[in-house]
Parts: C-alpha cells; structure tokens; sequence
C-alpha cells in the first residue's frame, strides 16, 4: 500500500507529541501561552516528522 503523510500534516487537529524534557514546562503554571505553543510546535514537528502511516483495508473497525 501507498505511504501516506505523517499525522499533523493531514489536518490541523495534531496530536500533541511533548519530549520528557518539556513535561515540566507544559504542566506548571509559569508558562506564556506564547512559550507552550512555541513547546508544542516545535517538539510536534519533530516528532510528527518521524512518523509515517499507511492505508489499510476498509474492513479494519468493520463490526461484522
């Protein structure tokens, strides 16, 4: 089967993909929001740019 894109370029609801050291950052309260997105965008394309899926078959999630 074809490859396809990596998650984060198929649509703009990207899961966010945090590296361990960025885990205080994005939970303690001394962050801009500015500061977490820059976290989050670039740990996410990072990781996103490593990752690759492929097409299965239609009967995958069938409930048949």
């Amino acid at each position: 089967m074809r490859s396809m894109r990596a998650s984060g370029e198929v649509h703009d609801r990207m899961p966010a993909f945090l590296f361990a050291e960025t885990y205080d950052d994005w939970l303690g309260d001394q962050s801009t929001i500015d500061d977490l997105l820059a976290v989050l965008d670039c740990s996410s394309l990072k990781v996103a740019d490593g990752l690759s899926n492929y097409l299965v078959s239609t009967a995958v999630n069938s409930v048949k």
